[in-house]
């Protein structure tokens, strides 16, 4: 079976802006948290996709993806997180998490050598 076709449908205005409007929420939590950067993608798309077999159509599938993926700078040191559920509740974790694995993520990045006292990038 493969593909015969696959069809996106356009969003609406209204959800294009809601959508809009959660990344502006983001960026503004992250630097409330004191990011110097923030990197956000809000996506979701509709399809439709029709598998043929031998000139039979075989299945029909409705497909709905949804997500957010966020990176946050805090000087040199970044945390990443992402969540496909975009409920406030889920974006204020995914928020806390990304900012969350700053202090992580800065610890793996200094130097072990003896000469150096960690203060390589």
């Amino acid at each position: 079976m493969s593909p015969h076709s696959a069809k996106k449908q356009s969003l609406p205005q209204a959800r294009l802006d809601e959508l809009a409007d959660i990344a502006a929420a983001v960026l503004k939590r992250c630097r409330a948290q004191g990011a110097s950067a923030a990197e956000v993608n809000v996506s979701e798309s509709h399809g439709l996709a029709v598998g043929v077999r031998m000139g039979e159509v075989e299945t029909v599938e409705d497909t709905r993806d949804r997500g957010l993926s966020l990176t946050v700078y805090f000087g040199q040191r970044k945390g990443n997180a992402s969540t496909a559920d975009l409920a406030t509740t889920s974006i204020e974790q995914t928020v806390s998490q990304a900012c969350g694995l700053r202090s992580v993520a800065s610890l793996g990045n200094q130097c072990r050598a003896s000469h150096c006292h960690g203060h390589c990038l």
